[in-house]
């Protein structure tokens, strides 16, 4: 269980190292999240004398497994896509539904889910086309990779599904060594299920847990602040991260009370005209709607991301904007994995971290938590 900021990536290199003492590299696997984790964790073997049998996504080791099978078929990269355009062209009272919500929302009767993924079965059979999902269920389902590897290391292991456990499992390797963080599990809406790292000693009996809890990379505020936070979920592993950096400025809650009709926008210039400062912020935000608005608007040297597309990265000034109604925590959202959405977002800071809220926010749990933690500063 490694903490945000923890050396994760650097304990798992050294983990899958010293693995060499007692089998061969060539039946070793390293499972990463995605293909730029996997280049990296590569480059850092290689750099140490080491050529693992497997290193990259669960996806392409179980297409590497099973691809033989499936001679003049292509993988479907576009799923999201293919899905939005079938239900645009084919259900349009549902077109307004982004197709990452539509397949796990609970608003959409079954009976049209069904139909809406029997169009989808049709479109790719007769396109000659595999996704990843089919993949990963042919190569369970063969038991493809069996007896292929003696260790496997997993990372990001929060981040699993149901389906890839399957496949981990069917791998039927002498020993695993997985590592993850369930405070950082967000992405419910590929599938994955924090339930799995919840219940990690159920799955494997023989399992030991090992937390990692010093973080390398906050000042103390921010780790204290994070530390807060995830308690506003009830489903989380129990652990206290400490600060390896002592100092740092105290967070701050920056609190728009504008009634405009376009409240974001006006807490956003507002909050511009208030820091007169010269630092370059990162703007991290819960919507790609309001990635959308202020991105014309940042100065040389900013950015702005939605928290999904932050997590794995870090940055030294670190503005979280939108703390408002239905944005965050998000009108759809499961609210234990809103918290976690707002834990991330925390723990990307290095320096320096703030909040901008704006709407009212009478109602929403992480403005009051906000305002009780922090510095609370008002614009306008």
């Amino acid at each position: 269980m490694a903490g945000a900021g923890s050396g994760k990536t650097t304990t798992l290199v050294q983990a899958v190292l010293e693995s060499r003492s007692q089998f061969n590299p060539e039946r070793v696997v390293l499972l990463t999240f995605s293909r730029k984790a996997a280049a990296e964790m590569r480059a850092r073997l290689l750099a140490r004398g080491m050529k693992a049998g497997f290193v990259g996504t669960i996806h392409a080791l179980a297409w590497r497994l099973i691809r033989h099978r499936f001679e003049g078929s292509q993988i479907l990269e576009n799923r999201e896509q293919v899905l939005s355009e079938i239900v645009r062209d084919y259900f349009p009272q549902w077109s307004h539904i982004p197709a990452s919500f539509l397949v796990t929302s609970p608003i959409i009767p079954p009976e049209e889910k069904n139909k809406i993924f029997l169009c989808y079965e049709m479109y790719k059979k007769n396109e000659k086309l595999v996704d990843f999902d089919d993949i990963i269920h042919l190569a369970t389902e063969l038991e493809a990779g069996k007896n292929h590897f003696d260790v496997l290391f997993i990372d990001e292991f929060q981040d699993t599904s149901p389906d890839q456990l399957a496949f981990i499992k069917s791998l039927k390797v002498a020993k695993l060594f997985a590592v993850g963080d369930d405070w950082q599990s967000i992405y419910k809406f590929r599938g994955a299920d924090v339930n799995i790292s919840l219940t990690f000693s159920t799955h494997f009996p023989d399992s030991a847990r090992l937390f990692l809890t010093k973080n390398f990379r906050s000042s103390r505020p921010i780790v204290s602040l994070s530390n807060k936070a995830i308690k506003l979920s009830d489903q989380y592993i129990p652990k206290r991260l400490r600060a390896k950096n002592s100092f740092g400025e105290k967070v701050v809650l920056y609190v728009h009370r504008g009634t405009e009709p376009y409240e974001a926008l006006a807490a956003f210039q507002d909050y511009r005209r208030k820091i007169s400062d010269k630092l370059s912020r990162t703007f991290l935000v819960r919507t790609n709607t309001l990635k959308n608005l202020i991105s014309p608007r940042l100065t040389p040297g900013e950015e702005v991301l939605t928290i999904h597309a932050a997590k794995g990265l870090e940055f030294d000034h670190v503005v979280v904007f939108g703390i408002a109604p239905h944005i965050m925590p998000h009108r759809h959202g499961d609210h234990d994995e809103e918290v976690r959405i707002l834990y991330v977002a925390m723990t990307r800071a290095r320096k320096s971290l703030a909040f901008v809220a704006f709407g009212n926010n009478e109602e929403n749990p992480f403005f009051s938590f906000l305002v009780k933690h922090c510095t609370v500063k008002f614009l306008h």
